[in-house]
């Protein structure tokens, strides 16, 4: 028979909207640390609805309890839609009942001081103070029905600042990757005026080499030289001597 987390886990991988699957060991991990976290939110918010506060909207109730929850867990609250789910369902307020309800040994009489001192130090000083028995079936859902608007406010309120929050991320990474392209084109145009330097040498270094090679075939003594050679070089002079007064032409001409 398939166990209600193997159900789960079928059905969220069916539905999910990540390339990714999940284990069934991950998906209830995560549902622990969903518990956890909004067991402490739902302590923090009964708090803060004790005080009974005059002029505080049920916006203002969740933001002091969001602020509570970052001040003492040292972390923001990543599961407000979550509660905004669960707070008024009969089964997630027995839950807490039981998480906030002591066992037997920690209040029997029989422990000595020391381990009652031991128990209390384990305590996660960050989970809800106990809470009493749940309100009814028919109670919760008018209660339900007639917060509904202030949740949602609530909710968009934390959707807003979580996009603000995003949008402010992005604009870093945008920004970041602005500048790393704009150092990456500067890079690459000394490259490239290194390279354009570096050509313009070498086609200076050979024209210093045909001059050379021109000036040495100019200086040549062709008397002493055979009939056949004293024609050859005789032929390299003359077009030497044209091409230098073509050169010199066009360059008067410009």
């Amino acid at each position: 028979m398939t166990s209600y987390w193997d159900r789960i886990t079928d059905y969220y991988n069916e539905n999910r909207k990540t390339p990714s699957e999940r284990t069934k060991n991950s998906l209830q991990h995560r549902w622990s640390d969903i518990q956890k976290d909004t067991a402490r939110f739902c302590g923090f918010y009964a708090e803060i609805e004790r005080k009974r506060e005059s002029g505080k909207s049920e916006d203002d109730k969740v933001k002091d309890a969001l602020q509570m929850y970052q001040g003492l867990v040292k972390s923001v609250f990543k599961f407000i839609h979550c509660w905004l789910i669960l707070r008024y369902e009969h089964k997630w307020q027995a839950h807490l009942i039981d998480m906030s309800t002591p066992n037997d040994k920690e209040h029997s009489e029989t422990l000595q001081a020391t381990e009652v001192q031991a128990v209390e130090a384990m305590k996660d000083k960050t989970l809800p103070p106990k809470i009493s028995r749940p309100i009814g079936r028919d109670k919760a859902k008018r209660m339900k029905t007639s917060n509904t608007a202030s949740n949602s406010t609530a909710f968009l309120q934390v959707l807003q600042n979580m996009r603000s929050d995003r949008q402010a991320y992005e604009e870093r990474v945008e920004q970041a990757t602005d500048a790393t392209e704009g150092a990456i084109s500067a890079r690459s145009e000394r490259k490239l005026a290194i390279q354009e330097q570096q050509l313009r040498l070498q086609e200076r270094l050979v024209t210093l080499q045909e001059e050379r090679e021109e000036n040495l075939v100019m200086s040549l003594d062709l008397d002493k030289m055979t009939p056949w050679a004293k024609d050859f070089y005789l032929m390299k002079q003359k077009e030497i001597v044209t091409r230098k007064t073509t050169q010199h032409a066009s360059n008067n001409e410009e």
